[in-house]
């Protein structure tokens, strides 16, 4: 997904975006993303990798015992990564919705962050950059998209 993104952003966009946003270390374990909260900053990865899941209730005895020793009332199932040059929080944070996965650091990883209100005056004063930015989305998304298909696909056929 990485060439999809870099494909469709110019040099001044991507210039643009590291000019703007803030470069920020992450360490292994860090939340970016947390399921049913609000997102208001957009980052890109320039090194490491992210794990993508989604918590499930369950109220299974043997499912609820894991999820306490964890500390939480969910477990949470990969389903998905991310690595350098992909978008994290695409989808909340041009949405305005609470995200629906949590995104977390797998290894100690670098990104760019945009706030929201940088990112969208940049959108409204430059009609180049929001074609190529939201077309760069939509190919991200999709790409995304096939994957977490697939995954859930194969999941399915390992549960049968």
């Amino acid at each position: 997904m990485t060439e999809v993104i870099l494909k469709e952003l110019s040099n001044s966009d991507i210039n643009w975006m590291i000019a703007t946003g803030q470069k920020k270390e992450i360490p292994a374990g860090t939340i970016l993303v947390q399921q049913g909260k609000a997102l208001d900053i957009l980052h890109i990865i320039l090194d490491g990798t992210f794990t993508i899941t989604v918590s499930q209730a369950t109220n299974k005895p043997l499912d609820r015992a894991f999820a306490a020793m964890e500390d939480s009332e969910t477990l949470g199932r990969e389903i998905g990564r991310l690595s350098s040059g992909e978008i994290v929080g695409e989808i909340p944070f041009l949405n305005v919705r609470p995200a629906v996965t949590t995104v977390e650091a797998a290894q100690k990883s670098v990104v760019i962050s945009i706030s929201r209100q940088q990112l969208t005056a940049k959108l409204q004063q430059d009609i180049g950059f929001a074609s190529r930015f939201y077309r760069a989305i939509a190919c991200s998304i999709e790409a995304a998209g096939i994957a977490v298909s697939i995954a859930l696909n194969l999941s399915v056929l390992c549960i049968l």
